[in-house]
């Protein structure tokens, strides 16, 4: 920081991938600290505490419970702040890469998924959970309940629920569309309780409620929802034709779905925090720190593609410390 007040050059940080359990506790030091010796203007003070709320907010979305950290990013990120010359924080950008979608259906024993769901799930707001159809204990969601893993010593979640929702208000998050993420994050628990069976050579599915409370909850037509997660439409010669799907194939829909819903919230996240924090009223941009933080490959039961492609030019560190190529592990 004092070096680029004093060049006039910008600085470019990266997280070591063979060190993914400090890049987020360093990414938020390097943050607070800017904030800590920057100028004290109040415009100056509402940028820095967008950037510094913004931490939270990507945490609970982006932010799981590894075998190896309690706090481990699960995505790709590369933050810019920009200062002026006097060496204000005067806005900022935030690129995402490579979320793994993944963790959202499946992961090892012992992990959790993305924090986001515990939290709202301990909040302790009984309105909430009882608008959204939901009871407050982890164990009644079969996404959640696989990795037998529901509390974390380290994480409060019901606090971090509040500091939640009091950075979406710091940032600008309307209440209608906290309400709409909120109902999105039950919606996939709903439709993760989607129990199938095989009737035949096709699916059907067992019990209408959790069809019945995701449909809500989206605001879609139920029947239309039920229809598509039993069922795709093939084009061909310009007909339509409508195909059961197998049991295998109903599962493999049900969490592709889930999959890419929750990928969009998360868009929506970085969107609205770009927004913010986009610089039209400060003055121009002239010095900038670049944070690149990208999460690591850990070898698990059933490793995602987005861990492959984030690894793919990186070493991969085994359990003894020792680093390979990620090409010794694949073939």
């Amino acid at each position: 920081y004092y070096g680029f007040t004093l060049d006039g050059n910008g600085r470019f940080l990266v997280g070591d991938a063979l060190l993914v359990t400090h890049n987020t506790v360093a990414a938020k030091h390097i943050m607070g600290y800017v904030a800590a010796v920057s100028g004290k203007d109040p415009k100056i003070e509402y940028v820095k505490s967008c950037i510094l709320d913004s931490n939270p907010l990507l945490e609970a979305f982006g932010n799981a419970k590894t075998l190896r950290n309690d706090n481990s990013s699960r995505f790709g990120k590369y933050m810019v702040i920009e200062f002026s010359y006097s060496g204000d924080p005067v806005g900022g950008r935030i690129t995402n890469y490579l979320l793994e979608k993944n963790r959202v259906v499946t992961r090892s024993e012992g992990e959790r998924s993305y924090h986001i769901f515990y939290m709202l799930l301990k909040s302790g707001d009984q309105q909430l959970l009882s608008q959204l159809q939901l009871v407050g204990d982890p164990r009644q969601y079969a996404y959640l309940a696989l990795s037998k893993c529901f509390d974390v010593p380290s994480i409060d979640d019901a606090n971090e629920f509040r500091l939640v929702r009091s950075a979406m208000s710091t940032l600008g998050f309307p209440d209608q569309h906290q309400a709409a993420m909120w109902r999105i994050v039950a919606a996939i628990l709903h439709l993760g309780n989607v129990v199938y069976s095989a009737a035949g050579d096709k699916a059907k599915i067992d019990d209408a409620a959790p069809i019945a409370a995701a449909a809500r909850l989206l605001a879609c037509d139920e029947a239309k929802l039920r229809g598509a997660l039993l069922s795709r439409t093939v084009s061909a010669g310009g007909q339509h034709i409508n195909t059961p799907l197998k049991l295998a194939q109903a599962q493999y829909a049900r969490d592709a779905l889930c999959k890419t819903i929750y990928e969009k919230v998360f868009r929506t996240v970085v969107r609205r925090i770009n927004a913010v924090l986009k610089n039209d009223k400060l003055g121009k941009e002239e010095l900038t720190i670049g944070l690149l933080d990208i999460y690591g490959f850990e070898v698990f039961e059933h490793n995602s593609f987005e861990q492959l492609c984030v690894a793919r030019g990186t070493p991969v560190e085994l359990a003894d410390g020792t680093a390979v190529p990620i090409e010794a592990l694949v073939g």
